[in-house]
């Protein structure tokens, strides 16, 4: 069934792949699926997310590379899918790809990091009225993972001289003193990979689709723990 592929996947996703048999039962489910995934734009994620996985292990291997350039094909304004592209192609040794995969993805994500400053101007507005209203809330994580991608893109495409001009200019934008401090701290993280391979496969599993989610929680195992901790590579 599809359902074991996704909880296997959540499952692997939550503590690595720890031993031979557990990735030849995961790679046996993938292929199982392969026919039906090709057509199925909700399972691109976690093939992804399990080849990401799968990749890591001994061996040539490039599936995750595989299923990111499938989905670039239908997803072309995904930023958010463009630099987890950009940071698997990073991985790769395909520098020059993925500079220009990241440039993209800079240029797709703009709108909603406007979307979301807009969002951080509105509850500032709104907790300074001291209004009780659902704008005076936290940053949502979606948000969050919009903005730091950003910052991390910016640093990727544009280096450390050029980006933080742009960084600066980013954080005069930004009304919220913690949510400054947040994307300051991910811009000085000193040679750090645009993303790492197990953070690239848990947002592959936060960003999932409700029914996946959905799948994993009856494991008996909700995933909010993997998707709070994720952000912290």
């Amino acid at each position: 069934m599809i359902a074991l592929l996704w909880l296997r996947t959540a499952d692997a996703l939550r503590g690595g792949i720890t031993d031979a048999r557990q990735a030849r039962d995961l790679t046996r489910l993938l292929s199982e699926h392969h026919a039906l995934a090709r057509h199925d734009e909700e399972l691109w994620r976690v093939y992804a997310a399990a080849h990401l996985l799968l990749d890591r292990q001994p061996g040539p291997r490039a599936g995750a590379v595989r299923w990111f350039r499938r989905g670039l094909a239908r997803k072309p304004s995904d930023g958010l899918w463009l630099a987890d592209f950009a940071a698997q192609l990073a991985a790769g040794g395909q520098a020059r790809a993925s500079v220009r995969v990241a440039s993209l993805a800079l240029t797709k994500l703009w709108p909603q990091v406007e979307h979301v400053l807009a969002g951080l101007r509105g509850t500032a507005t709104t907790a300074g009225a001291g209004a009780e209203t659902p704008a005076a809330g936290p940053l949502a994580k979606r948000g969050r993972e919009i903005l730091r991608t950003y910052v991390r893109l910016i640093r990727h495409v544009h280096g450390v001289r050029a980006g933080a001009v742009r960084v600066a200019a980013l954080l005069t934008r930004v009304p919220d003193p913690a949510v400054r401090r947040d994307l300051h701290e991910v811009w000085l993280e000193q040679g750090a990979p645009l993303f790492t391979s197990a953070f690239l496969a848990t947002r592959a599993l936060r960003l999932q689709s409700p029914t996946f989610l959905n799948w994993v929680a009856r494991a008996g195992d909700a995933p909010a723990s993997a998707s709070e901790d994720a952000d912290d590579e």
